[in-house]
C-alpha cells in the first residue's frame, strides 16, 4: 500500500513541477528510509542519474528487482 502511495506522490510531484514551469530535472524528493528499503530507494536514484551512461540497464534493474523479491 505504501508503494502505491509513493508512486502516486512522485507522479503528482512531477506534474505539479511541470505545471509550475520549474526547470528540469524533475526529481521528486525521496525519503531517506521507507518500507521500500534502502536498496530500492538507491536503485530509483540510480535510474534518475543525469548521465544516461551511469543509469542501470533494464537487465540490471530486472536482476536487482528479482534479488529484492527473492526471485518472485
Amino acid at each position: 500500500m505504501l508503494y502505491i502511495w509513493l508512486v502516486h506522490s512522485l507522479c503528482a510531484d512531477v506534474v505539479n513541477r511541470v505545471r509550475n514551469g520549474e526547470s528540469i530535472p524533475f526529481r521528486p524528493q525521496l525519503p531517506e528510509s521507507s518500507d521500500l528499503g534502502k536498496t530500492m530507494l538507491d536503485m530509483i536514484r540510480n535510474c534518475w542519474n543525469e548521465n544516461p551512461e551511469h543509469r542501470p540497464t533494464f537487465q540490471q534493474i530486472r536482476t536487482s528487482l528479482r534479488k529484492m523479491t527473492n526471485g518472485e
